[in-house]
């Protein structure tokens, strides 16, 4: 624990929460965090007004305590308003900072030290029933930036009572596995970053941030319950990658731009706002991706686990290479049939599968036929005859009647190379007795792929 003085602070405000009457307003969290610029800068010497109609002429009251006991004027800026310290904290006459409570529905009007309007709050509502800022407790101050600090912070502050954790600029680290648990919000200011080491887990709920970085380090973040919107990659730099994204199915989640790599484990949709999503790594996402710009991928997007494709051959597909009989075509497929007698009949067709497929089988299918002999097998050509072939799936039998199915296995997996040559199937028959060959009907071969757009 920390200091005493604070440890009965802190048991203080969970008394209050717990047992005292509810309150009839609500915290405004940036009294506290302060109102920012878009840059995520403080608004220094800017100011906000409060209004009852999107009119923005009629003020309404906004307190200086939850029970509405006192309310703050806004009389500091012309025409109305509250000024703000460098800080961007609203402050009284003696320009000390204070915290503002409100009831109900509100047009806010956010201005610079200019006067110039940066932001305007259609129809905010503040209410109780929703409130994790009941309780904002300043980390930096009250408890320090390590992570025994932090997890100080966490038991005095248990379940059921809701809190928001503000963390003032500095570098917080993290040198330890440690869950924020959901009861608990997180606001974090610019400035501020969770350095989390190798190995380690820093797992946050209700993240309250601009577009900035607040994680940084070599372990791993994971953010549950993400409130519908990510702003953007900003909030993970442009190296830290070793993050999760988990949404309990509650959510709709906004993905923003310029994120590096993301996993992100969703029960419902992932919409990318109009724009463009850059990423440097890769995506992984177990629910569907909706996309109204373009996505534009330095790496790949691939498959957490490869996926299995087939790529079906008939027998149209095939060219002879030595004398052989077309024997019917049925609607439904071609059969060749072995010249009796003769040297052995090779069929043969090309084949285009994606680079860096991996094939794990071929199977050929047979039919008719009495006492003859047959093989299937792949090979690649390579370009320029240089070196010789490499051939792989190769399985044949002899002396067979009636249908057959052959599944070559020699040589495989093989892992497809197509800046080396090209590839084929080869079918071969021999048939001995002239009243009824041997024929093939299909040639299907199987394989996988990691990459997406394969």
């Amino acid at each position: 624990m920390k200091r005493l003085l604070y440890i009965t602070l802190s048991i203080l405000l969970i008394s209050t929460q717990l047992f005292a009457a509810t309150p009839t307003a609500q915290q405004v969290a940036e009294s506290i965090s302060g109102y920012q610029l878009i840059d995520g800068t403080p608004n220094a010497g800017g100011s906000v007004a409060f209004y009852t109609s999107d009119a923005l002429s009629t003020v309404k009251a906004v307190y200086l305590d939850a029970n509405k006991t006192n309310v703050f004027p806004q009389t500091a800026v012309s025409p109305e308003g509250i000024l703000l310290n460098d800080s961007g904290q609203p402050v009284n006459a003696g320009n000390n900072p204070v915290a503002i409570f409100a009831d109900g529905t509100y047009w806010v009007k956010v201005s610079d030290a200019d006067s110039n309007v940066i932001a305007t709050y259609l129809s905010t509502t503040y209410i109780t029933d929703v409130n994790f800022g009941g309780v904002w407790i300043d980390i930096l101050a009250g408890y320090g930036s390590s992570t025994s600090d932090l997890e100080d912070a966490i038991a005095d502050y248990p379940s059921p009572t809701n809190v928001t954790f503000l963390y003032k600029p500095a570098d917080y680290t993290i040198t330890d596995d440690v869950t924020i648990p959901s009861h608990i919000g997180n606001n974090i200011q610019v400035g501020a970053t969770f350095d989390v080491s190798n190995l380690k887990t820093l797992t946050l709920s209700n993240v309250i941030a601009g577009s900035y970085q607040i994680f940084d380090g070599n372990g791993t973040s994971t953010i549950v319950n993400i409130n519908d919107i990510i702003p953007d990659g900003a909030w993970f730099g442009t190296t830290y990658t070793g993050y999760t994204i988990k949404d309990d199915g509650s959510n709709e989640v906004t993905i923003g731009t310029d994120i590096p790599t993301i996993i992100l484990e969703s029960d419902n949709d992932v919409h990318i706002p109009s724009g463009n999503l850059s990423m440097s790594g890769s995506i992984t996402v177990s629910g569907s991706i909706t996309v109204s710009g373009s996505i534009t991928v330095s790496g790949n997007i691939e498959f957490s686990n490869a996926k299995t494709r087939y790529l079906s051959l008939a027998t149209s597909a095939f060219v002879l290479d030595s004398d052989a009989i077309l024997t019917d075509f049925n609607g439904y497929s071609m059969r060749y049939t072995a010249d009796a007698g003769a040297a052995i009949d090779r069929y043969y067709a090309f084949v285009n599968l994606p680079n860096g497929a991996i094939v794990t089988a071929i199977t050929a299918y047979f039919s008719g036929g009495f006492n003859y002999d047959a093989s299937v097998s792949m090979f690649r050509s390579n370009f320029g005859s240089s070196g010789a072939d490499v051939g792989f799936g190769l399985a044949s039998f002899s002396n067979k009647n009636g249908s057959q199915v052959l599944n070559g296995a020699s040589n495989l997996p093989h892992t497809i190379d197509n800046t080396a040559g090209t590839y084929l199937v080869q079918i071969a028959l021999t048939g001995t007795d002239a009243a009824d060959n041997g024929q093939f009907t299909d040639v299907k071969i199987t394989y996988t792929v990691v990459d997406v757009l394969q």
